[in-house]
């Protein structure tokens, strides 16, 4: 076997793989003779078919399943022992295979690589980002004590819907034609109508009564295909595949009795003696919303540091090479131009996978095993008080963070969020951030952008 690498430039190469028989001809072997035990014909006994027959039968297929193994174990290895940097995976170039499939001999096979640029990534306070702080002002805090009250407070029947009440109803199924369509969907659900994403529809579902019926587009209560399932009862393909209008029937309307603000609230809240007033009920809202949008303002400074270093060094990829390598890649069928319209986000995505690599290397950032236990068990525990659950024991926590890491794409998951804290967090000490405070609507709208 003879590999050559030649580099087209920087970014690309082009690997020459010549076989000789001397690199297939056993495994090929082995093959025919692993399917002569298993053929069947009939006037032979298993095993005593004649190989001309196997051949002929089967060999270029087993033929190219083994010159295939071949390629790629020894593509992996050469890539491996040569230290080469790739994007994707090699990919043949049809052109460049050369030899006789009926009567094999030498082949000569071509594939082309993408290459990783190459990068030296430093930080220091000459890197300049705006850093965002959002300032908590009284109205924010005076809606979270309002969404406290209703979250405690009481269901009440109302004759006419306001734009915050529950809606309770039967939804009907119907045909093109607006009737109701045999053997279609029927279920009785309840809407609240502060979550429903359509305006229009929202208008149209306020200050009518029990009795009342109103067409509507399922999709317009909302977009999330499992909540539409549930209001429906129906499976996540069927809402796929949902096209039709449904008839509305109001049953009963529920609105909302805000909870009085009083000791028993605070403790329902708080737990009891925790908070005694409704400065200190605010004193607490504040300090969560201003942890809440510490997270918000990391998010956004690190989109706007991954734009800075992927500017400051001209990250350049092999453009052409990674557009063919999705296209064949890719589970589903896509065609060059839906490669090209989401190229854009997948190449930005990509060079900062890149710099935040040589970030880990070098900035020295290592991972114990200990903080991956530790970050499965923080995972658990939100997720459990998520729905209203108690954090499990010690040893039931212990177990159950063990097995979520057995699993390597969660595995995954936890790894790449430790690492992402661990970059953020060293950007922040060490580039030199321009904090600039911003109301919520004003940061929105920076979100944006």
């Amino acid at each position: 076997m003879n590999i050559v690498q030649e580099n087209i430039d920087r970014l690309n190469a082009k690997l020459k793989i010549v076989l000789s028989p001397d690199d297939y001809a056993t495994q090929y072997d082995t093959a025919l003779r692993s399917y002569r035990k298993q053929m069947n014909m009939p006037g032979f006994r298993p095993g005593t078919i004649p190989m001309g027959v196997v051949k002929k039968k089967v060999g270029r297929h087993l033929l190219a399943e083994e010159i295939n193994k071949v390629l790629s174990e020894s593509i992996y290895k050469y890539i491996t022992e040569n230290k080469i940097d790739v994007l994707g995976t090699p990919l043949p170039l049809a052109e460049g295979e050369k030899g006789d499939w009926d009567d094999p001999k030498d082949f000569e096979f071509e594939y082309e690589l993408g290459l990783a640029p190459e990068l030296d990534v430093k930080v220091s306070s000459k890197d300049k980002v705006k850093y965002y702080i959002i300032k908590v002002d009284d109205k924010m805090i005076d809606q979270e004590v309002e969404r406290m009250q209703k979250m405690y407070g009481k269901l009440m029947d109302a004759e006419v819907s306001s734009d915050e009440d529950v809606i309770k109803g039967v939804f009907v199924e119907l045909d093109e034609n607006g009737d109701i369509k045999e053997g279609g969907i029927m279920n009785e659900s309840s809407v609240g109508l502060n979550y429903i994403e359509n305006e229009d529809l929202k208008k149209q579902l306020t200050g009518i009564k029990i009795g009342d019926t109103v067409d509507l587009d399922p999709e317009h209560i909302t977009s999330n295909h499992g909540e539409l399932g549930r209001i429906l009862n129906i499976t996540h393909d069927q809402v796929h595949d949902l096209n039709t209008k449904f008839k509305f029937t109001i049953k009963e309307i529920k609105h909302v009795e805000l909870s009085e603000i009083n000791q028993e609230l605070f403790d329902k809240i708080y737990g009891e003696g925790n908070v005694n007033s409704i400065d200190e009920m605010k004193a607490k809202i504040k300090a969560q919303l201003d942890d809440a949008y510490v997270t918000e303002s990391d998010r956004m400074f690190m989109r706007d540091a991954s734009d800075h270093f992927i500017s400051k060094h001209k990250v350049q990829l092999p453009d052409e090479f990674l557009k063919r390598w999705i296209q064949r890649s890719s589970e589903k069928p896509v065609t060059p131009e839906q490669v090209e319209q989401d190229y854009n986000n997948y190449a930005m995505s990509l060079k900062w996978q890149l710099i935040t690599n040589e970030m880990i290397k070098n900035f020295g950032l290592k991972l114990e095993e200990d903080e991956v236990l530790n970050e499965a068990k923080s995972l658990i525990v939100r997720n459990y008080a998520q729905y209203g659950y108690p954090s499990p024991a010690d040893e039931e926590l212990q177990e159950t963070a063990v097995r979520v890491l057995q699993n390597q794409d969660e595995r995954k998951k936890l790894v790449d969020a430790i690492f992402d804290r661990k970059i953020k967090d060293y950007l922040k000490e060490n580039m030199k951030l321009s904090e600039k405070e911003v109301s919520f609507d004003k940061f929105v709208e920076l979100a944006k952008k």
